[in-house]
C-alpha cells in the first residue's frame, strides 16, 4: 500500500528564453475557455478534484459542470485560485465506460487568459495534469497509459481514456489497442461511438490492460475534442526489475505496490514535435528507474536517443517505425530524443518498492512515492515565464497525504544564468548535454506557489 506520508508531487517544467517555432500546431496553456473530464478513479466519489487557476493580470472566472455553477469570482494577478470539486455535490465523476454521459464535462471560462491545472486525489492517491485551452484542442489523439502489475484491486484497477466533446454533434471513431473491460469492444477493432456527442458530453473507455497507442479521432466536420488518459489505479516497475516479480510473488519478492491513479490530458497529434529532452525525477536520482514511452504518428519515422538510432539505454531501436508504433525504454539518466516526424512522449515513475534504495517490505521507504505519468511537451513548444501551485495539502477540503513537493526544470544551458524561482537565482544545475541542463528543487518548506 502507499505510505501515508512523504509522498511526492512532481511538477515538470521545460523552459526556454523564447518560444521556438515549429512546423507543429502551436499549443499554448493559456486561454479563456477550458474543458476538464473527471476521469474514473478507483475510489470513485471518495476522490476529489481540485482546479488551480492563475493569470498574469486580475480577471474573473466561472466553473460549471452538470448544469450547475460550481464556483465563480476573481483571480488576482500571479496568485493561484484553487477551486475544489466534491463529486457528491456536483455529479461529474465518470464511473461508467462505453456509455455517453450527458453534460458531465467541467467548463472553465475567464474574462482574460488564464492557466489551469487539475488534480484528482484521495488520501495517498494523486494524479494531476496541465489543462489545455479549448483553442489548442485537436481531432486526433493517441492514448498513453501503462500495464498494471499490482493486482486487480477487486477489478477496480483499469486502464482508461476519457473523451470530452466541446461542440455539438461530434462523431468519434476509436481503435483501441486493448479489449474493453467487459469484452464488448475488441483490441485493434475500429468502431464509432453510436451516439454523437454534444458539447459537454463524455465517453470513457476502460480495460484491464494497457490502452497505450489507442487511436481516438473525430469524423466529419473537423470538430475538436479533449482527451484524457491514464488509469483508475495502477502499480508497476520497469521491465527487468529484480525486486518484484508480478507473475511469481515469492517471499521477499513482492508484486509492485504503492499504486496510484494516472491522469493526464493528451496533446493532439497536430501539436506533437520532433525534439524532446528528459531528465530524472528526485526518486529517479535515488534508486528508481523511469520508463520513457514514445508513440509514432506517421509511417517511416526514424528516431534517435542520445544520438543513437540503434539502441536506447539497452532497448533496441528498430528504425524506421510505422504509424502507431510504441517504443519504451528505461533509464535513470537524462535523454535527448530526436525524430524526423512528429512523436508523442511520456515519462513514467514506478512504484516505491521497485526502488533499490527502499526496503523490500515497503513499510518504511526511504524514498516514498507512487507511479506517475507525465506527458512531455516538445522543445519546439516551451515557456519562459510560468506560475505553478505545489502545495495541494494547503487547500482546505482536499484529501491528500502529500508532504513533499519538487520542481523539475529543464532549460537551455545558455539561458541558465537567467533562471529564477520566486526571484531567486537557481544554481547547481546539472548538465544533460552540450545544450541542456536540469534542476530538481525541493519546495516542500517554501510558499504554496512559485513563479519560474
Amino acid at each position: 500500500m502507499k505510505q501515508s506520508t512523504g509522498i511526492l508531487l512532481i511538477i515538470f517544467v521545460l523552459l526556454a528564453s523564447s518560444v521556438l517555432t515549429s512546423s507543429a500546431q502551436s499549443t499554448s496553456n493559456k486561454g479563456t475557455d477550458f474543458w476538464v473530464a473527471y476521469a474514473g478513479h478507483i475510489d470513485g466519489k471518495l476522490s476529489r478534484m481540485t482546479l488551480f487557476l492563475s493569470s498574469d493580470i486580475n480577471t474573473t472566472y466561472k466553473v460549471e459542470g452538470n448544469g450547475q455553477v460550481i464556483a465563480s469570482g476573481n483571480i488576482a494577478a500571479n496568485v493561484i485560485t484553487p477551486v475544489f470539486i466534491d463529486p457528491n455535490v456536483i455529479d461529474v465523476h465518470i464511473a461508467s465506460f462505453d456509455l455517453v454521459e450527458s453534460n458531465k464535462g467541467i467548463n472553465i471560462t475567464s474574462g482574460s487568459p488564464i492557466s489551469v491545472y487539475c488534480i484528482i486525489s484521495n488520501s495517498a492517491r494523486t494524479g494531476g495534469s496541465l489543462i489545455l485551452p479549448t483553442r489548442s484542442l485537436g481531432r486526433e489523439y493517441y492514448a498513453f497509459s501503462y500495464q498494471n502489475a499490482g493486482g486487480t484491486q477487486n477489478n477496480a484497477a483499469r486502464s482508461e481514456f476519457t473523451i470530452l466533446a466541446v461542440e455539438d454533434n461530434t462523431e468519434i471513431e476509436i481503435t483501441p489497442t486493448a479489449s474493453s473491460f467487459n469484452g464488448a469492444r475488441q483490441a485493434n477493432a475500429t468502431y464509432k461511438i453510436t451516439q454523437k456527442l454534444n458539447k459537454g458530453d463524455i465517453y470513457q473507455y476502460q480495460s484491464a490492460n494497457d490502452v497505450s497507442g489507442s487511436l481516438i479521432r473525430t469524423l466529419g466536420n473537423c470538430k475538436p475534442i479533449a482527451v484524457f488518459s491514464g488509469s483508475t489505479w495502477s502499480a508497476f516497475c520497469e521491465d527487468g526489475n529484480t525486486r518484484t516479480n508480478p507473475n511469481v510473488p515469492l517471499p521477499g519478492r513482492p508484486t509492485p505496490s504503492g499504486g496510484d491513479n494516472l491522469y493526464q490530458q493528451l496533446f493532439p497529434v497536430s501539436s506533437w514535435g520532433r525534439n524532446f529532452v528528459t531528465a530524472p525525477f528526485f526518486n529517479t536520482e535515488n534508486g528508481n528507474i523511469d520508463a520513457i514511452r514514445i508513440i509514432v504518428s506517421e509511417d517511416n519515422t526514424n528516431i534517435t536517443v542520445n544520438g543513437s538510432n540503434t539502441t536506447a539505454f539497452g532497448t533496441t531501436l528498430s528504425n524506421p517505425y510505422k504509424k502507431g508504433s510504441i517504443i519504451t525504454y528505461f533509464t535513470n539518466n537524462p535523454s535527448i530524443l530526436k525524430s524526423d516526424k512528429p512523436i508523442g512522449v511520456a515519462q513514467y515513475q514506478s512504484a516505491q518498492n521497485c526502488n533499490s534504495a527502499n526496503p523490500l517490505n515497503n513499510q518504511t521507504p526511504v524514498y516514498p512515492g507512487d507511479p506517475e505519468m507525465t506527458i512531455l511537451n516538445p522543445i519546439e513548444q516551451t515557456l519562459s515565464d510560468i506560475t505553478v501551485f505545489s502545495k495541494l495539502n494547503s487547500v482546505v477540503g482536499v484529501r491528500t497525504n502529500i508532504l513533499k513537493y519538487y520542481l523539475n526544470i529543464i532549460i537551455k544551458t545558455a539561458d541558465a544564468s537567467d533562471l529564477t524561482v520566486d526571484d531567486i537565482a537557481v544554481s547547481n544545475l546539472k548538465k544533460i548535454d552540450n545544450e541542456y541542463s536540469y534542476a530538481i528543487l525541493d519546495v516542500s518548506s517554501s510558499q504554496d506557489q512559485h513563479r519560474i
